[in-house]
């Protein structure tokens, strides 16, 4: 998903997708400053997936190297990357 900063509004639209299908894994290029500009919260973003079941990866899908919302929020600060929300049900 890379729509410049809505990233928070589009997942609104569709939350059902997340909260009851629990998509295997959403891979977002997030950026903190993008999503502030549109007036977007990022922590509400992780959280919103975090919340959901899934865990948050800096390196790939099948990594096994989380972070916490606290930690992609200050490794990012303004920097733009890659982020891999990954939910439970992907390691059962």
């Amino acid at each position: 998903m890379d729509v410049e900063g809505n990233e928070l509004k589009i997942l609104e639209g569709g939350k059902t997708i997340i909260t009851k299908y629990h998509v295997p894994f959403v891979v977002l290029e997030f950026s903190p400053v993008l999503l502030k500009e549109i007036g977007s919260n990022p922590r509400d973003l992780a959280q919103l997936f975090v919340d959901n079941g899934y865990k948050i990866s800096f390196n790939g899908f099948l990594s096994k190297e989380y972070i916490t919302v606290d930690e992609l929020l200050t490794r990012l600060v303004n920097n733009q990357r890659l982020i891999y929300f990954i939910h439970q049900s992907m390691f059962n």
